[in-house]
């Protein structure tokens, strides 16, 4: 790994302003990652957050949403990217404030929160919080004033709103998240229900982007697994086109931040790591057992001495028959893991 690697994912200028790309993964702790995403074999000890902290310029951390985590949580991710001076997180805010919305523990909920996530911000490795709404959370006036009570009291951190649903797609909504200086999240997702399209929009000097995949199938499916829903992997040409839609956004700010949220089985990494290459303009180192997993890396992938994965462990052999949604094996897919990869 060579210190561009670790370094901003692209840089671009705007009237003698320098703005950076920031792109990696929305978290990194999930078990059908390994043997694909981690090498295959790896000991209990492997640090799977240096491993991709090394490989990107930020991660989302998605268990914030689930649970606000103790100090000792932050600090421990800031200690073991302390090599990485440059290597942001950006947290997602807890649930308890963006999708139950309950007024009585409200204030509470933003203080632990805040409190938690003070080791990151002291540390500057906080690119922001994420205010991920459903997409349930209409256009209303009563959740408009939810949204503006959440940024009053999480001011000062560095801020950014998701909604997904297309109703908020308003001029005075966005003008207000302008005057505030917070960041419009814009999204990827199956197009369908007035769920929010692509866009471009830039709201603050800090822009988020997030791909969650095309999966419409599975979305608003209520049996399934809600992993399937992420079970979607990006080909190059719909990649062309959110990198073309990053440019833009880059001439108007002074950081993107970009995570792909498609995590089933890994496929995240992959449309990472090739999303880097097509805004570097330029090969990215690719571990071998990844382009391995996912062919369509070779293209991207810097030239490496060891031409073979290493041999897989039982264990990791085993995974690798856990049918999929599909009904195949990832070995019966096309391009071993997935079908329609490229």
């Amino acid at each position: 790994m060579t210190a561009d690697d670790v370094a901003s994912v692209a840089v671009c200028f705007r009237a003698g302003q320098m703005t950076e790309v920031l792109i990696g993964t929305a978290g990194w702790s999930y078990d059908d990652w390994a043997g694909y995403v981690y090498p295959p074999g790896a000991s209990t000890q492997f640090d799977r957050l240096v491993y991709l902290a090394e490989m990107f310029d930020t991660l989302e951390v998605n268990s914030t949403f689930y649970h606000i985590p103790p100090a000792r949580m932050p600090q421990s991710w800031v200690r073991r990217t302390a090599h990485l001076p440059k290597f942001t997180f950006s947290v997602k805010l807890f649930r308890g404030l963006t999708h139950e919305r309950d007024e009585s523990t409200c204030r509470a909920l933003v203080s632990q929160f805040s409190e938690a996530m003070e080791p990151l911000r002291e540390s500057g490795k906080l690119g922001a919080v994420l205010i991920q709404f459903p997409w349930s959370f209409r256009y209303t006036s009563e959740n408009l004033a939810w949204t503006d009570r959440l940024i009053q009291m999480l001011k000062p951190l560095p801020l950014a709103i998701e909604v997904r649903h297309a109703s908020w797609l308003n001029d005075d909504y966005l003008e207000s998240l302008s005057s505030h200086q917070i960041a419009f999240c814009n999204i990827d997702q199956p197009q369908m229900n007035q769920c929010l399209p692509p866009g471009d929009i830039v709201t603050a000097d800090l822009t988020y982007v997030r791909l969650h995949g095309r999966n419409a199938a599975a979305w608003f499916a209520k049996d399934n697994d809600v992993n399937e829903r992420y079970n979607y992997l990006y080909n190059s040409d719909e990649l062309g086109e959110w990198a073309d839609r990053i440019r833009k956004i880059s001439g108007r700010g002074k950081r993107v931040l970009v995570y792909t949220n498609n995590h089933f089985c890994g496929q995240a990494v992959a449309n990472a790591l090739q999303l880097k290459s097509i805004l570097l303009n330029r090969r990215v180192a690719v571990p071998p057992h990844l382009i391995h997993a996912f062919p369509q890396l070779a293209k991207v992938s810097e030239v490496t001495e060891e031409t073979s994965p290493p041999p897989k462990s039982q264990k990791t052999r085993h995974k690798s028959e856990k049918r999929l949604p599909s009904g195949k094996t990832r070995r019966e897919q096309t391009g071993w893991l997935f079908e329609n990869s490229e």
